[in-house]
């Protein structure tokens, strides 16, 4: 029999052992043991580090920032895919197994969160939805609404009158 063909058993302890350090495993758990040839393939991950969302690989190089490429492709989850040739399906499940949600709505989230920023630094509602792509104001209230779960006007005076409370007393 080939090395690359021998299975090791994993969670077997030594026979030296107390069986206290090594509880058994429910079924025993097989690897197939792979020649030093084979490298695993790259795991990508989204990654939000350092203040920007990242596809990150196995190795550094790899690793791309995904803000502006969001922004760019008009935070369309199709297009983002194609620009970084990467599947519209692998995309999604890299997304739901890292964040646990689905990557229209991480998309959302992230366009809206976007949108707080630009409120908080008062640009006008209907700049920001221009900025964020949305074809009418419409459309960017009811999204903001959705998610944030106030009016975006609303979320403006919240925080005028929140940062006005702040005041510093002698």
């Amino acid at each position: 029999m080939k090395m690359s063909d021998q299975m090791l058993e994993v969670g077997s302890p030594p026979s030296d052992f107390p069986s206290l350090l090594f509880p058994p495993l429910p079924k025993p758990f097989m690897i197939q043991q792979q020649s030093p040839l084979q490298s695993p393939p790259a795991r990508r991950r989204i990654r939000f580090f350092s203040g920007s969302w990242w596809l990150t690989g196995s190795d550094h190089a790899q690793s791309f920032r995904l803000d502006a490429r969001i922004q760019q492709c008009g935070w369309n989850v199709s297009q983002l895919c194609g620009d970084l040739g990467i599947g519209k399906r692998t995309f999604s499940r890299m997304v739901e197994e890292g964040l646990g949600i689905t990557s229209k709505r991480w998309l959302r989230e992230i366009r809206i969160n976007s949108a707080c920023h630009l409120l908080r630094e008062e640009c006008k509602i209907e700049v920001v939805a221009q900025a964020l792509g949305f074809r009418h104001v419409s459309d960017f209230t009811r999204e903001f609404k959705k998610l944030v779960g106030v009016s975006p006007s609303h979320y403006i005076r919240a925080e005028r009158s929140r940062s006005t409370g702040y005041q510093m007393t002698g």
